[in-house]
């Protein structure tokens, strides 16, 4: 009787690790870099500023045209967010930090995206196409 149990709860705790080392699926967004080159939300002009997005396993980074931002995102199946961002701190000129305005509260809107090698467009919820960016890497 006591073997049984044994057992059992040996093949429980085997199950349950064998289950934490399940492979989790990669982001299809991890290990991009973009920049900015278009959105929809203003006349100014995305590509007069420095404005980019770097995904890797830990978060999104990069710079908004005047700081550096990061934060956490989550992608999966063509949807997708961004979450706890936080960014330096540093004034520049108004047109600089308008830019880094709309594309920080764009970011934050995007719920889905479509990429190619080379294009990485950002959508809101009922897909209208909020951000463009061009592959760096």
């Amino acid at each position: 009787m006591k073997n049984r149990a044994y057992l059992a709860t040996l093949t429980l705790v085997l199950g349950s690790l064998l289950a934490g080392c399940e492979d989790t699926p990669a982001s299809a967004l991890a290990g991009s870099i973009w920049r900015l080159d278009g959105w929809s939300a203003s006349s100014l002009q995305p590509s007069d500023f420095t404005i980019t997005a770097t995904f890797d396993d830990e978060g999104i980074r990069g710079s908004s045209a005047v700081n550096i931002y990061r934060g956490t995102y989550s992608d999966s199946g063509g949807y997708f967010s961004v979450r706890d961002i936080s960014s330096t701190e540093i004034a520049g000129p108004e047109p600089a930090m308008r830019a880094e305005r709309i594309y920080l509260a764009l970011l934050k809107d995007a719920r889905r995206y479509e990429r190619t090698a080379t294009t990485l467009v950002l959508k809101s919820e009922f897909g209208n196409d909020l951000l463009y960016f061009v592959a760096t890497k």
